[in-house]
């Protein structure tokens, strides 16, 4: 892995991190699970004995519908997919935060996706500074393409005073981004002013924490 001098970081062990990669169909790489794997990456986060690639991996919590549907990719825009997700969340004493909105609820969340509440960039910088600095699970969510309705969420591990340190599971066309790693841990080097400049209406700051007084 190339160096990297991190201003701040999550206090993750790279080497044990349970990191997974995107899964195939044939020759072809699985599309639009960005937020799956997201949400997988945060429960291993908290949880690294109960959510792991030998367990309940990525393509587990989808596979044994823990997350909601399992749906092809034409209909990912439906949300069926997340259907259970704030439930299970909620199960372990977490709760996902959209833009300073709460989702407790399947229509929470697609109010969450639906209603364009894009932050500033500064915004975007200062939430993901703040959730790292207090130990909690942040995304940025992106547009990749077709005014933003293609997007991209990406696991925030760390940053420095130009880039942003993401993890990925496998490296997506239409964004410039650096895959820091020669195997095949997707760990992302993305600066700062390609993440202004992908900034859009439906942009939107992921979070992931623990609900007070739920341990």
């Amino acid at each position: 892995m190339k160096e990297i001098d991190l201003k701040n970081s999550h206090p993750i062990n790279l080497k044990t991190f349970g990191f997974v990669t995107r899964e195939k169909l044939g020759d072809k790489t699985v599309i639009y699970r960005c937020g799956r794997d997201f949400i997988y990456y945060a429960l291993h986060f908290y949880f690294p004995e109960k959510y792991n690639p030998f367990n309940n991996s990525a393509s587990e919590l989808e596979n044994k519908n823990k997350l909601g549907l399992k749906l092809p990719w034409w209909l990912m825009w439906s949300l069926l997919q997340f259907r259970k997700m704030p439930k299970l969340l909620e199960s372990e004493g977490l709760v996902l935060n959209i833009n300073g909105r709460e989702i407790d609820s399947w229509f929470q969340l697609v109010l969450g996706f639906t209603i364009p509440s894009r932050p500033s960039y500064e915004e975007v910088v200062r939430a993901v500074e703040d959730a790292i600095e207090k130990g909690e699970v942040v995304g940025v969510d992106f547009s990749i393409k077709i005014g933003g309705l293609v997007d991209h969420i990406l696991f925030v591990y760390g940053y420095d005073d130009e880039h942003l340190y993401l993890f990925d599971t496998n490296k997506i066309p239409h964004l410039e981004y650096e895959k820091i790693t020669d195997d095949d841990r997707f760990i992302m080097k993305l600066s700062k002013e390609e993440l202004k400049k992908r900034l859009g209406p439906f942009s939107r700051i992921w979070k992931v924490t623990k609900v007070p007084n739920s341990y």
